[in-house]
């Protein structure tokens, strides 16, 4: 789940930089190595220790991650799932030391993630998956210190959907 990392990433980030909130549009593509393309697109939304990204295309997906999991809402499948996480605090930890040392490259778990900022905002990350596919988030609209409802953050799973948890 390289979402979550560059989610955490991005909380951090707005934690170092004393921001109350971090909003964009994002475009995430997906290259394979035969440089085949997919294009996802949609909305991210943070504030401190929370996050929501809100895929639109090519179909709607919502991660939410907060301190104590993930909760990923695919309307397509009707279906959440619901993991449990205890890492936020080390990943806050070794970025926190990254942001403060000004590098542009970071690796956990055996990723490499680069980072580019722009006017010091992170503008975009990029990464090879487990895979060997290329990923690049590009962040545009950016803002910062919007008031965001924290009602946003909370998973709303209609009754209906099946829900995993692990």
């Amino acid at each position: 789940m390289r979402i979550f990392f560059a989610a955490i990433f991005l909380i951090t980030f707005i934690n170092a930089n004393s921001l109350e909130n971090f909003q964009a549009f994002f475009i995430q593509t997906v290259t394979s190595q035969e440089g085949d393309a997919v294009n996802y697109e949609g909305e991210v939304f943070f504030s401190k220790n929370r996050a929501l990204w809100h895929y639109k295309s090519p179909n709607e997906k919502l991660i939410y991650i907060n301190q104590e999991s993930v909760t990923i809402i695919e309307p397509l499948l009707e279906q959440a799932v619901i993991s449990e996480h205890n890492e936020m605090d080390k990943i806050q930890s070794l970025l926190q030391e990254w942001i403060e040392s000004g590098q542009k490259n970071i690796e956990y778990d055996g990723i490499t993630y680069q980072v580019v900022f722009k006017n010091k905002l992170p503008v975009s990350i990029e990464y090879k998956d487990a895979l060997e596919n290329k990923v690049t988030i590009k962040l545009s609209n950016i803002q910062t210190d919007n008031p965001i409802k924290h009602s946003i953050f909370i998973p709303n799973i209609p009754q209906e959907y099946d829900i995993v948890r692990y």
